[in-house]
């Protein structure tokens, strides 16, 4: 469905592809492993927290939550002025766009990667520049030959959503330090903390020497509190003022900002848990690797099947067995690592697929 383009060269916004477009209706399955929520139930001092904010629900939350602001810009060893929290780390990377990309400018970002980011272009009216994978990683050499006068924003997700692939620090220090000083990065690190130490990345790292970063961070994955709605962006002061200057007011609920601080405190737990969880994800990959199947390295909640057309089958024998994972029709599929028992049932499917189907012969391990 298409209609007429909007005033001032706006975007024609009934063109967009919505959110999960090719995702299916949802159906009752036993475990949900198709949008890398944590599988771990809520810490009780976080659950404490959502309730007692929950009593005053006839007032509304701070229009800037300093408190929160101000423990997030210690724990990062920056200054409060250096952070911004919002209502997921989405909802930043919408005011980042509408704030510096406007109609005619360009942003580029590795594509595929998270489904948000075209449509968050489209509708600020800049033009969405995707450059393809290399297998399963960003091609950062592509990205830089394709910077040029109109590039205002360059978006890199590491660990890259869906592949959960990470970038070499080295190779993204070079990356950054080619970029015009005009042209804002937005280094997407919403699955951080799954990262193996050996590779991990912190992008505050760069604020040090470049004025041109902006770093998104979020609850919503190790925290486990996808449901507030919290995420926040660190970067260079100038940047954050005018974070505040689009940004609507009061989105940031009272249980949102309790439920962030109370997790906060929490770090031994929520450290344990990220751990099992990357234990979990790493027996899935070696499992799926010894069975042939093209299975990426991951550094994410996550693992990507890269099994292009047989993408729908894969999925529907999962549904089959109550698995709900994610597809991207001809391209892969993404598969939440899960609980103990969802994990099982997942390896259950590989090993029954592998057997059926002689599909992944030759296919490269990677």
């Amino acid at each position: 469905m298409t209609g007429p383009a909007g005033p001032g060269g706006m975007p024609n916004i009934l063109a967009l592809d919505g959110y999960g477009t090719s995702r299916p209706p949802d159906v009752p399955l036993r475990y949900r492993l198709s949008s890398n929520e944590n599988s771990y139930p809520p810490l009780r001092s976080v659950v404490e927290a959502i309730s007692a904010a929950a009593a005053t629900p006839n007032l509304y939350p701070p229009l800037v939550p300093y408190a929160l602001t101000g423990r997030l810009a210690a724990d990062s060893g920056v200054d409060p002025e250096n952070v911004w929290v919002g209502a997921g780390s989405v909802a930043v990377l919408e005011q980042l766009i509408r704030g510096f990309a406007g109609p005619g400018d360009e942003v580029i970002f590795g594509w595929r990667s998270y489904e948000a980011y075209p449509i968050i272009i489209g509708a600020a009216g800049a033009v969405p520049v995707p450059v393809p994978l290399i297998g399963h990683d960003q091609d950062l050499a592509a990205m830089a030959r394709r910077v040029g006068p109109r590039t205002r924003v360059v978006i890199l997700c590491n660990p890259n959503n869906p592949t959960g692939t990470a970038l070499s620090p080295g190779l993204l220090r070079t990356f950054v330090a080619g970029l015009p000083a005009d042209c804002l990065l937005i280094l997407d690190e919403a699955y951080r903390e799954f990262v193996p130490a050996r590779s991990a990345f912190d992008g505050t790292e760069l604020l040090r020497s470049h004025a041109n970063v902006a770093v998104l961070r979020t609850f919503s994955k190790a925290h486990g509190l996808a449901g507030m709605r919290v995420g926040y962006a660190i970067s260079a002061p100038a940047i954050i003022d005018v974070l505040g200057r689009v940004a609507l007011p009061f989105t940031v609920g009272r249980m949102a900002i309790a439920a962030a601080s109370a997790s906060l405190d929490q770090h031994t737990q929520i450290q344990a848990q990220v751990q099992e969880t990357v234990r979990e994800r790493d027996a899935l990959i070696q499992l799926a690797r010894g069975l042939g199947l093209p299975v990426s390295a991951s550094a994410a909640n996550f693992l990507w099947l890269s099994i292009g057309t047989d993408s729908g089958a894969f999925t529907e024998r999962c549904a089959a067995a109550s698995i709900g994972v994610r597809c991207f029709p001809l391209e892969g599929v993404r598969i939440t690592v899960g609980s103990a028992q969802a994990n099982a049932a997942v390896a259950d499917v590989l090993n029954e697929y592998a057997g059926v189907l002689d599909l992944w012969t030759g296919v490269p391990d990677v």
